[in-house]
This record gives C-alpha cells, structure tokens and sequence, in this order.
C-alpha cells in the first residue's frame, strides 16, 4: 500500500512535446535511461484548434499490468499528446459506456486515453476489437483481504467496481509522476465541445486541481471529472490523490472498523450500532477526497464525510458539531465565476489550488449546484450545454444521451466482440415494430399507467412472434398527469421518473424524457427543424430498462439517418379488441419492411394472440428476468392462464 506521504521527487526540468503535427506517438518523451528515475516534466504547447487533435497522431497500447516497471512510462510514450492524458475505467458491465465515451472523443478529434480494467482478459478482449480500445490493466488492491471485513467481498461487482474507483485515484497521481496533466472522466461524461478551449484559457488556465461541483462548498465535490492541471510531482494536487489513496487503503486494513469512533465513543457524541459497511459508504473515494481537500484547504484535519456517514440520525449531528466542522470556512473564493480555494499541504510544496468546476464548464445531469437551466434534467442541454456534461443522477444514462445525439450506436458492436458474440445488425438494417393510432392522453397518471403497459405488452408478444424490435410509442408533451413543468425547462417539462405507487400526502412530480425528432407514430415527417420535441415517459422503476423495448429515440435516429426507412414503412390496421391465432397474427404483420406500425383505433386495440405451449416457453426465455414488470402485466391481465 502506498505510504501516507510521498517520498520526495528530484528536481524536473522541462522538455519540449513532440511536434503535434508530427509522427504518431506526440507523447511526453521517455528514454530508456528515464525509466529508473522520475520522468521529465512535459511542456505542453499553447491551445489552438490544432494542438489536441491527437486522433491518428497516437499509437495503440496493446495491454499490460500497469504496476509492472516501465508499463506506465510505455503508455506515456504511446497514448498521451501535448502532455495530456485521459483516464477511463470499466470492468465488464461498463464496456458499452465506455466504448461510447471513446467514439465521442473520436468526434472532437481526440485519442489520448488510456482505458483501465479490472483483469488482463478484460483488456486483451477489447485489443482488437471494432474500435480496437487502448488499455490496461492494473492489480493494484486486486485481492485485498480486507474488502470481507467492509461487506464488499460478497459481491464481485461491488468489489470490482470498488477497486475500480481507489484505481483511478491512484493513477492520476501517477500520471503526474510521469509528468502529464492528468485527467479522469467518469464513462457518463459526455464530450460536447472542446474542454481544452476552456482550461487552457482565463479564467481556468492559473487552476490546478478541478472537480465537478456537486454543491457550494469545499467538501461537496463530484469526482467524475477530475482533472489536475500543471499539478508538480509531489505537489499540493497530486498530494491530494494520494493522501486519498492512503486513507482508503488504511481503512482497508483495519481489522475492527469500529475504532475508527474510540476517540468519540469515549466522549459520549456516539455508540453502537454504526452503518459503515459497503463501497458507498465509508469506503468510497468520493468522500474520502472531500475530506483531504477540506484538510488541505485548512491544513487540519478532516474527516467529516467518511466518518460521518456510517453514523445516522442525531449521531451524525453530535460527530459534526463535536469536531466543530460548522465552524470552518467550507465557502469558496469567487474569481472571475471560478470558485477555488488555495491548497495548504505539504507546507514545503509549492503553491497549488483547488476549484470547483463551475456549470458553464461541467455540467450535472441533476442534484448539482449551480445554475439550474445548466442541469440535463430541465432538457435545456438541447440549447446549451457545457463542454463536459455529466449525467449523474439520470435514469437512463444510454437513454439521456441516445435523446441528445451524444450516442454512438457502434458501441453496441464494440459489446458484442467483447461477449464473443456475433456483431449487431446496422441500425438501418435492423427491424421495428411500434403502433400508430390513439395518443394515450389521459387526465390521471393511474390511467395512462394502465392502459399504455398494457398495450406495450401487448406489444412485446407481437415483436417476439415476428423478431422485431420493440418501440412504444411517444406520449402527448400536454399530458394531464405531467405534474413535473418548468417555465424555464425545454418545452416546460423537467425530465424526471414518474411514478405510480406512493404515499399518501406525498408530494410526487411526474414527468417525462423530452428529445428532438422528426417523426411521430406513423412515417410522416412532422418537423423540418430541429426544434420539435418528442415526449417519451420513463419510470422510477425498470419497465423501460426491459431488453426487449428500444426507446423512440433510436427508431426516431434510424429514420432521420435514413428517411427512406419512414416513406416505406409498413402500415398494418387490426380490428378493435381483436384476438388472434398464432398463424393469422403472423399473416397479417408479413412485411419486408424494416419499419412496422401497428394500427390502432383505441388504447386498448392492441390485439391478443393465442399462444401454443411451444411459442409460450419462446416468449418466456425472451422476457427473461430483466423484463418481469411486462411479464407480471401479462399474467396479471391476457396471459394469465399461460404465463407463469
């Protein structure tokens, strides 16, 4: 484990980066000789529209254990450019996020990244894939004894994704070492426009360390964007990363995490029993470098956030007000609308500071400070949108960025390499299945409930029986249950889950995912601009989440990309409360069309089909267990007597 302070680094003397317009590999230089010392500091050239514009400039990494020697200084001469890097992380469960986040850096004209995973056969699979991802891999903490003693072994998710976290801690101040502004991002970022422009201009150019502000004070920082800028090797920021590194691991070794409170339990603030165990609670990094920047900040000791939460209630209260937290200056230093903060450690370090990334320059999806019409969530980020938008709090991340355009549906292949799986058909080529016909404009969210799942479900048999993709339709924006409206939001709607079960008396806001389209149910082209919205509902559960239903995002992309998909579509009218045997309903959806409309005359004219045994178990093995809300709405209503 690291120790609790660096050692001291040898002096750094500048060296000039690699022509940007020159050969591949316009990384910090690392000679042979460098290896057994401390790198030279990298110098990178001024912004211009040029000098990031690493895409075909840089050359694969193909793989390594980044705490074997000489591994990071490999990836320095290949992957970095101008003296940046970028840093994502992923194991298994966010190969997708991941892919998209590199195709949206591919957009903007950059390469320099490096993607950290959790194995080696994470790594090697993704080597030459569709987008043949520069990676590595890393056992930093891979099988620490002290993960079962947290609660964290249990699960080897949990524990991946913890270890995911301490990693990119400790690699950014690594990466410093190398000498290169080092940069983390969170697989939910997405890149809209050029955040060099911004960081390498005033007022942003004089700060070092840069997070995410989550809310208007020095210990209520987001680390999804972490970015430390002309950070000196065993500096105030990078000591920040690596004091948050050596309480974690301290933590971690702990064989009886309670005496964490000895000094407060003797006085009487609080006592047993306490909530501490978990990667979100006392171990996650995020409080944990909350905590080292208010530390730094006051040069006293801090600990308000990681210790804090595994007490509840009243306790919670007493340790805060114990350690006279309140009594701190947590208030940022507004210059020119940057807030910052000076970093006071190490006292012998030269002077660095801390800011907290205003919205005009990362924003927050929901529940960030600052600016609210710079929050996703208002669907504002159709007008303006910072460089860096981060869709923490979002219910649907793949889904938010499909809405905005900010996804790139080649990821899907970039999976399907990953899991050895035969690679998806082309958008285009795909096949659709959605309806047309009544608006599902109800006056009552119990309403509009029932009758629009039931008729999906309806529908998901439909797509099973002719393997079509299934896509319910947009709802009215001017639904009546639609509590959730804000003058200053897009088209007046906030984007928030609605639900259907709550308490009484409890206030419940009820919205719906709004995006730009072309086309409402039915192939008719009904916007010629890019301003007409589509209104899609999305719920606090995972009815939406269910494998089998494709949001009118996608079905809206594909025929915008390919309009000669909307003009020959296939339009097929069923009859009122029609049921149908197995064989008529597939005569009667036979189309060669990609695209299929389902006509309807009412809510309820979705038709029923007649499952045999056979087709019944197909169905089954299709829903699976992700899409159990429609299966319950089938057994509960036309399927009840076949579907377990």
């Amino acid at each position: 484990s690291p120790p609790p302070t660096h050692p001291s680094t040898p002096s750094i003397q500048p060296v000039e980066p690699h022509d940007p317009v020159g050969a591949a590999g316009g990384g910090a230089s690392v000679s042979a000789s460098s290896k057994a010392v401390a790198p030279q500091r990298c110098v990178p050239k001024p912004w211009d529209e040029q000098s990031y514009q690493s895409l075909g400039r840089t050359t694969q990494f193909r793989g390594g254990n980044l705490e074997d020697p000489g591994v990071k200084e490999q990836v320095v001469a290949s992957r970095s450019w101008n003296c940046e890097l970028i840093i994502f992380a992923a194991n298994e469960g966010g190969v997708l996020m991941a892919a998209n986040s590199i195709y949206n850096m591919h957009r903007l004209g950059w390469d320099h990244y490096l993607l950290i995973t959790r194995t080696e056969d994470q790594c090697l699979k993704l080597l030459d894939g569709p987008l043949k991802i520069s990676c590595a891999w890393s056992t930093f903490l891979a099988d620490h004894e002290g993960y079962k003693n947290w609660g964290i072994a249990e699960c080897a998710y949990c524990a991946d994704a913890f270890r995911i976290w301490v990693s990119r801690i400790y690699y950014l101040a690594e990466f410093i070492d190398q000498g290169l502004n080092a940069m983390y991002m969170d697989n939910d970022v997405a890149m809209t426009s050029d955040f060099y422009r911004v960081v390498k201009s005033p007022p942003m150019a004089r700060h070092n360390l840069i997070l995410q502000m989550e809310a208007q004070n020095i210990h209520g920082l987001n680390i999804g964007v972490i970015y430390c800028q002309n950070c000196e090797p065993g500096g105030r920021g990078q000591w920040v990363l690596r004091e948050t590194v050596h309480r974690i691991v301290t933590l971690l070794e702990m064989k009886n995490q309670h005496l964490i409170y000895k000094e407060e339990e003797a006085a009487g603030v609080v006592h047993p029993p306490y909530h501490m165990g978990g990667a979100k609670n006392t171990l996650w990094d995020q409080h944990t470098v909350n905590d080292v920047v208010e530390t730094s900040v006051h040069a006293k000791e801090s600990r308000r956030r990681t210790y804090s939460i595994g007490l509840q209630g009243k306790q919670r209260d007493s340790y805060i007000k114990h350690h006279r937290y309140e009594a701190r200056d947590t208030s940022w230093l507004v210059e020119d609308g940057v807030g910052y903060r000076d970093l006071q450690l190490p006292n012998e370090a030269a002077g660095e500071t801390v800011v907290g990334a205003p919205t005009w320059m990362v924003g927050g999806w929901a529940g960030v400070a600052g600016d609210r019409q710079a929050q996703g969530v208002t669907g504002m980020w159709n007008v303006k949108v910072a460089p860096l938008a981060h869709f923490v709090g979002c219910p649907d991340k793949a889904g938010g960025l499909k809405a905005l355009g900010w996804w790139d549906y080649r990821s899907e292949a970039v999976v399907a390499s990953f899991l050895n799986q035969p690679p998806p058909l082309p958008m285009k080529e795909r096949r659709w299945i959605t309806l047309k016909g009544p608006s599902f404009e109800f006056s009552e969210l119990k309403d509009f409930h029932k009758h629009y799942f039931n008729a999906v479900s309806r529908l998901i048999i439909l797509g099973i029986l002719t393997d079509r993709q299934v896509v319910p339709p947009p709802v009215p924006c001017s639904s009546k249950w639609v509590t959730s409206r804000d003058d200053k939001a897009w088209g007046g709607i906030e984007q928030v889950p609605y639900r259907w079960e709550w308490h009484a008396g409890e206030r419940v806001n009820n919205g719906l995912q709004t995006g730009k389209c072309k086309y409402r149910p039915g192939p008719e082209i009904i916007a010629n601009s890019d301003d007409e919205m589509c209104c899609i509902p999305w719920v606090k559960h995972n009815a939406m989440k269910c494998h089998l239903v494709h949001t009118w995002v996608e079905l809206n992309h594909v025929m915008t990309e390919n309009p000669e998909l909307a003009q020959n579509a296939d339009v097929k009218p069923v009859s009122p409360s029609q049921k149908l045997s197995e064989s008529a309903a597939m005569e009667l959806l036979e189309s060669e069309k990609n695209v299929l409309y389902v006509q309807i005359e009412s809510e309820e004219g979705v038709p029923t089909v007649d499952l045999s045994l056979d087709v019944t178990k197909r169905v089954m093995k299709a829903i699976g267990d992700d899409c159990s809300f429609f299966r319950r709405i089938l057994r509960e209503g036309d399927y009840q007597s076949i579907i377990p």
